[in-house]
């Protein structure tokens, strides 16, 4: 996964003096950029687990899965209709 995160760095995203993740400086190494945000998609994806375990319990999980699906229609019709990804 690491080496996959390291490619898609170097091919995608254009080399820039200082990767950011958050508006926070990480460094200009690619190496150094990809474990950082593999490190913050760890601790994001634990704290939403956990966030969407509690939800499931507290309201249902079939009324959690079925706001997902909606919520994954809205960002597919937004992609098809925005023409430009610039932020």
């Amino acid at each position: 996964m690491m080496n996959f995160i390291v490619y898609y760095i170097k091919d995608v995203i254009p080399a820039h003096p200082n990767y950011t993740i958050f508006g926070i400086s990480i460094g200009s190494q690619v190496e150094t950029a990809a474990g950082i945000f593999m490190v913050t998609a760890l601790i994001l994806s634990a704290g939403s687990g956990y966030l969407g375990g509690h939800l499931g319990d507290a309201y249902g999980k079939k009324k959690l899965v079925y706001l997902s699906a909606a919520l994954q229609v809205c960002v597919c019709v937004c992609l098809c209709v925005c023409t430009c990804m610039c932020v």
